[in-house]
């Protein structure tokens, strides 16, 4: 992990708004789509959340639930956006 204020920040993100539990046990390789239902509508508002919360613009091409397969590819994403 590149940077690990980051990922802090990503599974505290995961905890509130994917697994809806700030108490959930999310690590970086926890596989969120597997864990924690989401529809498709869920994953477009956590999308946008995303965006919100970090302060990036998520590409057209990259807006897809598999973004949010692990923590830790949200992470890489977001550091690519930085």
């Amino acid at each position: 992990m590149k940077n690990i204020s980051l990922m802090d920040s990503v599974l505290e993100f995961c905890k509130k708004y994917i697994a809806k539990d700030l108490n959930a046990t999310i690590h970086p390789e926890t596989k969120l789509i597997e864990s924690f239902p989401l529809d498709s509508l869920n994953s477009i508002e956590i999308l946008v959340l995303l965006e919100t919360e970090f302060s990036i613009t998520i590409d057209d091409d990259d807006l897809n639930i598999d973004l949010l397969e692990t923590p830790n590819k949200i992470c890489t994403y977001i550091t690519s956006k930085l």
